[in-house]
């Protein structure tokens, strides 16, 4: 993949890639009593992998690994049955690393409040999605599972934790989410953000009898595990005009969130007293527009979002999404609007019915959806240019898009908010929130985004991203990073479709900065690396320079 490194400033835009586009970079840490027993499960998630990986190891007995170390991996797993070398600097990097992008998945033994467990800020700032407390054991297997449609869970049929089924008696803590129990009720599965723990020990009974067994799926769930805390994730605002109010707003981020389709980086913005601006909603990959009261304004509100999806942007809407309540502007007629003249309809429970188009990512890994006993519900007939994807048990289209404009735009004609709210609305135990999640995911924008990795301090840098905005050639995000005060992780760097990188001075860490941009073109970025990364005195180091990624080799300024 080294091919995607540029030495001019040529083809910005047409650098886009999906977000794994070379694989997943992982990091397993241990401290473990027996080294084959960090091999068993790095086998194990190569065996059940379904992308590719690279899966590395770091020996936490002998040391913590740095925060730039972290960085170059999408995710690391957390294994201990020993006592790492030190508790509290262990804690403290990786909540660092989570708080760079970094994604984290936390097994047995990681929440033991003794001296195998991770202390620091990992503990005080509440990042683990589990309590800290003591272990249990006897036989067990996987039980209820709360979201069985969750990307933790694809493809994971059986599980069994072997005659000793170590696993801590703990609850989830604030903004946590229970995926999987125990058959003893005893959560399994818990995410919370970019952090999954697996409150199960990850070696197999391939090493030791009384283990996982080998003959289920502990490897599939280790795998899925780790790809899912590498996700990118699709940044997502809920505009929102609802009648009950941030409760009811919040139900629908936490079902979004709780889903594992769009990650945790969902914001709110309240139509119902202001309409955000064109340039607020180019910060989101993705808009969810939630009404069943008017907006402040509704012509400019629909006119920002048509102008909007012109820019790229995806749009999902739901029911009442129409004129009935105070929809207008450009947004609320064809081609943006799904319906020539839509309303809704209310009959009693409906349910997601027949799939037109089962293959369609909209219906990735969703099961039933149940609509309540309102089940609010779009009818009308669909404009040209929008594709019924499936319908309600009742005939009305239930999922449509529209992939022909500069944006795509989904509609699921359901009300999003759940019987977590009100008894009426769809059953929270359905897939409603992966069915939102992934139209979420399906639509996102389209529009290319490039990050400036350069030197800001000396007076020249703030003029590169005006002239690169001003060129209109990139019509997604033109962010900046300040390279000379610090390093990128890769989980920001995979946000964006290529980035330009040039020094004036010295970069905060040379080799660091080489490492993860190295790691970047691994995983399918591109890059264009201008004058100064290539020059003696302020160059890039690291991998970038060792392996020679870039198109120049290393040389002195000519003026």
């Amino acid at each position: 993949m080294k091919k995607r490194s540029l030495g001019a400033a040529v083809g910005l835009t047409a650098m886009a890639l999906s977000a794994h586009a070379g694989g997943v970079r992982t990091l397993i840490l241990s401290a473990t009593s027996t080294p084959s027993w960090v091999t068993d499960i790095r086998s194990k998630i190569l065996a059940n992998a379904q992308e590719p990986m690279v899966v590395d190891t770091f020996e936490l007995s002998a040391g913590t690994p740095t925060l730039n170390q972290l960085k170059t991996y999408d995710s690391v797993l957390v294994v201990t049955d020993a006592a790492p070398a030190d508790r509290v600097a262990l804690g403290n990097v990786l909540a660092d690393f989570v708080d760079a992008g970094g994604g984290v998945v936390q097994t047995m033994f990681s929440v033991d409040p003794g001296s195998i467990g991770i202390d620091g800020r990992w503990k005080t700032g509440n990042y683990s999605p589990l309590t800290f407390t003591s272990q249990t054991g006897g036989a067990a297997t996987i039980g209820t599972r709360p979201v069985s449609s969750h990307p933790v869970l694809q493809g994971v049929t059986t599980f069994n934790g072997g005659l000793s089924s170590y696993r801590a008696p703990s609850t989830p803590t604030a903004g946590a989410h229970v995926i999987a129990n125990w058959s003893d009720n005893i959560p399994l599965v818990v995410t919370k953000g970019k952090v999954v723990a697996l409150n199960m020990y990850p070696v197999s009974s391939d090493v030791r009898s009384d283990f996982w067994s080998a003959s289920t799926d502990g490897g599939r769930m280790l795998a899925n595990a780790v790809s899912w805390a590498s996700q990118v994730p699709v940044k997502v605002l809920v505009a929102s005009s609802a009648a009950g109010g941030a409760a009811w707003t919040e139900d629908v981020r936490q079902q979004l969130i709780r889903a594992g389709r769009v990650g945790s980086d969902v914001d709110v913005f309240n139509i119902n007293t202001g309409t955000p601006t064109l340039a607020q909603l180019k910060q989101y990959d993705a808009v969810m527009v939630l009404t069943d009261l008017s907006p402040a304004n509704p012509v400019a509100f629909g006119n920002t979002l048509a102008d909007y999806v012109d820019a790229g942007g995806g749009v999902v809407v739901t029911a009442f999404y129409s004129q009935l309540v105070g929809m207008a502007g450009r947004f609320a007629s064809a081609p943006y609007a799904p319906f020539v003249s839509g309303s809704y309809t209310i009959s009693g429970v409906q349910s997601l019915g027949t799939r037109l188009l089962p293959d369609h990512p909209l219906l990735a890994n969703v099961g039933a959806v149940n609509g309540g006993t309102s089940s609010f519900r779009l009818t009308g007939t669909l404009n040209a240019g929008w594709v019924r994807v499936a319908n309600w048990t009742s005939g009305e289209p239930m999922v449509a898009t529209n992939s022909r404009l500069a944006g795509r735009v989904a509609m699921v004609g359901m009300f999003p908010v759940s019987n977590a709210q009100r008894g009426d609305l769809w059953d929270q135990n359905t897939d409603g929130g992966a069915l939102l999640g992934n139209a979420l995911r399906w639509s996102k924008r389209q529009a290319n985004d490039v990050l400036l990795l350069g030197d800001y301090n000396d007076g020249y840098g703030p003029d590169v991203p005006v002239k690169i905005r001003g060129s209109g050639r990139i019509g997604g995000r033109v962010d900046e990073f300040n390279g000379t005060t610090g390093v990128p992780s890769l989980s920001q760097l995979r946000r964006y479709d290529s980035v330009m990188m040039w020094t004036d001075f010295g970069p905060a860490d040379a080799n660091a900065m080489g490492d993860v941009v190295a790691a970047y073109v691994d995983s399918g970025g591109g890059v264009v690396h201008m004058l100064g990364s290539d020059t003696s005195g302020f160059n890039v180091g690291g991998r970038w320079r060792t392996e020679n990624y870039g198109a120049f080799t290393l040389g002195n300024l000519a003026v």
